[in-house]
């Protein structure tokens, strides 16, 4: 896996020898995953500079306020016009002044 595993951050039961219940688990938590990766494409779609491995430069610009700053920015965009993590769940989005507080 690309991060160490704990109890918060798990990996996939291996596929050969998982039971049908690890196999169900699998594609629940793959569902999950999916939604978690939609925002980061949100960020780095509609705000192309924090895409680091392109754009960046660690130690000569701040990039984690850069990324912080689009992830507040992507969040104000979802407020106002939704997402496709927001659809895929069937919720709604805080309002903006909401989000804000």
């Amino acid at each position: 896996p690309a991060y160490p595993l704990n109890v918060r951050l798990l990996a996939p039961f291996p596929r050969a020898r998982a039971t049908p219940d690890q196999l169900r688990f699998n594609a629940r938590m793959s569902a999950a995953r999916q939604s978690v990766e939609w925002g980061f494409g949100k960020v780095v779609n509609n705000f192309a500079f924090v895409d680091y491995k392109k754009n960046l430069k660690l130690e000569l610009q701040p990039v984690g306020l850069y990324y912080r700053v689009a992830v507040l920015l992507a969040n104000c965009h979802t407020c106002l016009k939704g997402s496709q993590t927001s659809m895929y769940f069937g919720i709604q989005p805080p309002q903006l002044q909401q989000y804000l507080q």
